[in-house]
């Protein structure tokens, strides 16, 4: 291996164990395994690098060949930096936790070629919520106030340290990321090529109902999706040519959780305004009035809000597990949604993203391959 390889990165730390975070927590080891397995197979970098606080997943990726930094209980700024120092090398690539279920030993060669051709730049997989990107210099990591989680990572090293901009094109395998249940069911029906992880997601239960209406409506062009919440131009643009269906897509404070206005605001959303108004039977009456089907990012609605909500309640309610959530206004909206008189299906900014580019290509495949595409009727 050249060494000028950039070194590989990946965080995968604060694994809870209580329901529902131990089904992702699960999901994440499973996927980190295999991350790191194909990083290794590209022969693209040196070292891979690991950063993580639990002990089992430290184990195996020793036995298959990473560098391990231990962490326990440190901030994602200290992790990266401690990974970054034990890296040594001035260019870095970074892949978070969650990431890398759709990726390829190819499709990790591709981000080592374009992070040694990085001049005082970076690039991101996207720039308002990243969690996969690559670096140069790696110093400038410390130069800059680093961000509670991976989402502000590219535009604080841009604004901070002056450093280029650039993202790389959108693609399935680094725009997909895991990060809400949600996301593990779009991959249950998706099948990804990542051995240990679709394993594990075949001895798992999913609540598919609602994502197969989903696909029904994004296979007929008689029918419309409803699609709210911080959707980028990406995903738009992949929605207009893949799906057979009308779209109609109400995009909002995208870059929410990369600018901190999550939690400390303000963030205002137009649907957030029409619950207020109509509550949340209303709101979802208001959606199957405009689509067979809706794909709904509760996150903004929950900014707009101004009251964060635990990340347990939060998970409950993409899994529509009304009974388990605390929080009585996210109670009533999940409960609406249930009862929808249309498939709504709930979730986070990666359902607007990695998740939509998902659900077109399960289509797709659904279609077959001699299935002519019939164009929706006018205003598509």
């Amino acid at each position: 291996m050249a060494a000028t390889a950039p070194a590989f990165l990946h965080l995968c730390a604060g694994l809870e164990a209580s329901p529902p975070l131990d089904r992702l927590a699960a999901a994440y080891r499973h996927c980190a395994l295999d991350l790191l397995q194909k990083a290794l197979a590209s022969c693209a970098f040196d070292p891979v690098v690991l950063a993580t606080d639990d002990p089992g997943l430290a184990q195996e990726s020793e036995r298959l060949g990473v560098r391990v930094v231990r962490v326990q209980g440190e901030s994602f700024a200290t992790a990266l930096l401690q990974a970054a120092a034990v890296a040594g090398k001035s260019r870095l690539v970074y892949w978070g936790r969650g990431t890398g279920a759709l990726t390829s030993p190819e499709g990790l060669r591709l981000w080592s070629e374009r992070a040694l051709s990085l001049e005082h730049a970076v690039l991101a997989n996207n720039l308002y919520s990243t969690d996969i990107l690559a670096l140069h210099p790696a110093a400038a990591l410390q130069q800059i106030a680093l961000p509670p989680r991976d989402n502000g990572l590219a535009l604080a090293l841009c604004r901070q340290a002056g450093l280029t901009p650039n993202v790389l094109e959108p693609a399935l395998p680094w725009i997909f990321d895991i990060d809400t249940p949600a996301d593990l069911a779009i991959l249950a029906l998706l099948g990804p090529p990542s051995p240990r992880l679709a394993a594990w997601l075949g001895e798992q239960e999913h609540g598919l109902t609602r994502l197969r209406g989903v696909l029904r409506v994004l296979g007929d062009p008689f029918s419309q999706l409803v699609v709210a919440g911080r959707v980028g131009s990406h995903a738009w643009s992949v929605l207009e040519r893949q799906a057979a269906c009308k779209v109609r897509v109400y995009s909002e404070e995208r870059g929410l959780a990369a600018e901190g206005r999550e939690e400390a605001g303000p963030a205002r959303s137009i649907l957030g305004m029409l619950l207020e108004d109509r509550g949340p039977g209303g709101l979802m009456q208001a959606l199957a009035e405009l689509g067979q089907a809706a794909l709904l990012d509760t996150r903004v609605l929950l900014a707009h809000r101004g009251r964060p909500v635990s990340r347990q309640d939060r998970f409950w309610s993409d899994l529509g597990v009304s009974s388990a959530i605390a929080d009585p206004w996210l109670r009533e909206l999940t409960e609406a949604a249930l009862g929808a008189p249309i498939p709504v299906v709930l979730g986070g900014h990666s359902l607007m993203s990695g998740g939509l580019l998902a659900l077109c290509e399960i289509a797709r495949r659904q279609a077959g391959p001699g299935t002519p595409h019939v164009p929706p009727g006018p205003g598509h």
